[in-house]
């Protein structure tokens, strides 16, 4: 059960939106410093009111590998759902809330229900609700502005930052400010957790990264690789969440 709740946590953080004005004509490097770097980034980040991505996962660990199909659902600052199978079957099904972590796992027939901390001490980062959305929406993990620094390179914007021991690092292009990589470091307790951003493609008035990888590095390792075949933006999806009276209720 802990392996399954991990995974569906995990797979949460593995894409990004980012407003089309940013990705449009210009010949060249923008003229940057940190604050406008920063402002465009943040003024670029889409708006919604729900999202939906359909999408194929390959997970793998020391000590498996591991393929499924998941369909991911948000509810701005409400909810997020899960449903991930095989062979066109649901096997777990999770809603998570800025307060609690629910799982159904159907291979199993048990349900699982904790608070929002247990989401930190599954992935083994300090990821909570607030976390898992913005990386769902492209934006910054526990990224602290007043210690902000700014670093241009050769075709990239590297904004960092550092506060209580975690170090965010963001790679953006320098042209389109979308994001590339982000890498946030807990220098406490030595672990990590590296996202890259491939495939952008026009959506609406948006970009989609339609495939995004994750490595996650300290008392665990794991790897994963999530491809989106369809995304929409509000589409009013269900989030029905039920559990059957035969379900066992494991503590």
């Amino acid at each position: 059960m802990k392996y399954l709740l991990s995974f569906m946590v995990i797979l949460l953080g593995f894409s990004a939106c980012k407003n089309k004005k940013d990705i449009a004509a210009t010949e060249g490097p923008i003229n940057l410093n940190k604050n406008k770097a920063m402002t465009l980034f943040q003024d670029g980040i889409v708006d919604f009111d729900t999202f939906e991505g359909k999408s194929k996962i390959r997970f793998e660990d020391a000590e498996r590998q591991l393929s499924f199909k998941a369909t991911v659902r948000v509810k701005k600052d409400e909810m997020i759902w899960v449903s991930a199978g095989m062979l066109g079957f649901e096997g777990v099904r999770a809603l998570i809330t800025p307060d609690s972590v629910k799982v159904i796992n159907r291979l199993e027939r048990t349900y699982y229900e904790s608070s929002i901390d247990y989401v930190g001490e599954l992935t083994n980062m300090p990821v909570n609700f607030e976390g898992l959305q913005n990386l769902l929406v492209g934006n910054w993990l526990f990224f602290d502005k007043d210690s902000a620094k700014f670093e241009e390179k050769e075709g990239i914007v590297e904004l960092s930052s550092e506060k209580d021991a975690i170090v965010n690092i963001l790679w953006l292009d320098n042209v389109t400010l979308l994001l590339q990589r982000q890498t946030l470091l807990d220098q406490i307790n030595d672990r990590s957790m590296e996202i890259s951003y491939h495939d952008y493609r026009p959506m609406d008035d948006a970009a989609f990264p339609y495939e995004s990888v994750i490595h996650v590095s300290g008392r665990d390792e794991a790897w994963i690789d999530m491809e989106y075949s369809s995304v929409e933006l509000d589409s009013n999806p269900s989030f029905a969440f039920s559990v059957s009276d035969k379900y066992e209720r494991i503590y």
